[in-house]
């Protein structure tokens, strides 16, 4: 089945709360994105509510088949936005993307240069130097950097949604006063800041044709979506973009660049400690993980991905280095009012290179696409699992640590 992507942007009209997994009765924290799941439940209540019960099953009814939501991120340009991967770094006491003003020193990534150089030093190769990162405007330590980066006319740009906490109390139903004891927090996304461009949220749905037809009538009529919709929180408008602009390179020229930014790094131990050089039929590329991903093998959780399931032959694969953490996720069951189980997930922006033999870059495009297009683990329909393979952050940083 011949899938298509469907962009979507989604504007706020009134503060925003997505709620977490680790929430307590007197204290609600908001994620700063918009999980597939949320505007996936969202839709199937829209639906619900107008009695579509043929364009509800034609959406849902088969979980294999169904269209898949991918988290939306916060963006300020309204270009698409993608998480920080685990292996970006930035300056200590000058953290974050560099600006007009001086006063930020970029944003580098450490993925190749340190699975390199790791990957020497298990082979107990004697090595003239160690592999240290640092920034180069000041020579400091360098720290990991959190959030989203978008890319607008070559530049990297770092995004992040506005987030406040607003105090309530409670009301005694009884009395119609407030209670004793019970003052609550939660925090928010506001919709905007003065002086600042509108916060908009950019994702997309991977769907069939028949359901982007579906998918094109309903979507604008979710108004919204997240917690506190009692308290005026999570107004929403939803828009389809017919003619989005992508800022990321083909796949093919992205693990062609990947390649050989590894190959450049390579080269440079071949000089310096006379490695022997990598062979013409070994390749690499990485997976970064868009999204919390529920990874198995043989029906029980793991924190990597199964080599079965990256569409190469598995004797050909290897997992290289991996920079990634865990967490545990759940959710909320818009159909059945219920809390989901939850599960351990491998976290968003862990990410894996890999290294390849007996493969052409061509075999590893064509065995790559259908991953990136429908991503890895499974509750994938609710956006979890969403992957980038050989993403440009890691070939082409805007500073080299």
């Amino acid at each position: 089945m011949t899938r298509k992507r469907l962009e979507i942007e989604i504007s706020l009209h009134s503060p925003l709360m997505i709620g977490t997994d680790g929430e307590s009765t007197l204290y609600n924290q908001t994620r700063d994105y918009i999980p597939g799941a949320a505007l996936r439940g969202a839709l199937a209540g829209t639906l619900l509510s107008a009695e579509a019960r043929g364009d509800f099953e034609a959406l849902f009814s088969d979980q294999a088949a169904g269209p898949i939501f991918d988290n939306l991120y916060p963006s300020l340009s309204g270009s698409q936005t993608y998480p920080l991967p685990l292996s970006a770094r930035t300056c200590k006491y000058h953290p974050g993307f560099k600006s007009r003003e001086g006063e930020r020193h970029g944003v580098g990534d450490i993925l190749i240069r340190q699975a390199v150089f790791e990957a020497l030093l298990d082979a107990r190769v004697s090595l003239p130097c160690l592999y240290e990162p640092r920034c180069p405007e000041c020579h400091s330590e360098v720290q990991p950097l959190a959030g989203y980066y978008e890319v607008v006319a070559g530049q990297y740009g770092r995004t992040t949604a506005p987030v406040r906490r607003i105090s309530r109390t409670a009301i005694e139903r009884r009395r119609h006063v407030a209670a004793d004891r019970l003052l609550y927090t939660l925090e928010i996304i506001e919709p905007g800041t003065q002086g600042q461009p509108p916060l908009l949220f950019r994702g997309a749905v991977i769907c069939s044709e028949t359901q982007q037809t579906i998918l094109e009538h309903w979507l604008p009529r979710v108004t919204r979506v997240g917690g506190g919709r009692s308290r005026g929180l999570g107004n929403i408008e939803v828009r389809i973009l017919n003619e989005p602009e992508d800022s990321l390179p083909d796949l093919g020229e992205r693990l062609e660049r990947f390649d050989a930014a590894v190959r450049t790094e390579w080269h440079f131990y071949q000089r310096v400690a006379g490695v022997e050089p990598l062979a013409e039929d070994v390749h690499f590329f990485s997976i970064d993980l868009l999204a919390p991903a529920f990874l198995t093998c043989r029906g029980l959780p793991v924190t990597r991905p199964d080599l079965a399931d990256l569409g190469l032959p598995v004797k050909s694969v290897q997992l290289w280095r991996a920079i990634s953490q865990q967490s545990v996720v759940g959710g909320w069951h818009m159909g059945g009012r219920l809390p989901r189980r939850t599960g351990l997930a491998t976290a968003m922006g862990s990410v894996f290179i890999y290294r390849t033999e007996g493969l052409s870059l061509d075999d590893l495009e064509t065995g790559l696409r259908k991953l990136e297009n429908e991503g890895l683990g499974e509750e994938r329909a609710r956006g979890f699992g969403r992957v980038l393979i050989s993403s440009p952050i890691h070939y082409q940083p805007e500073v080299t640590l």
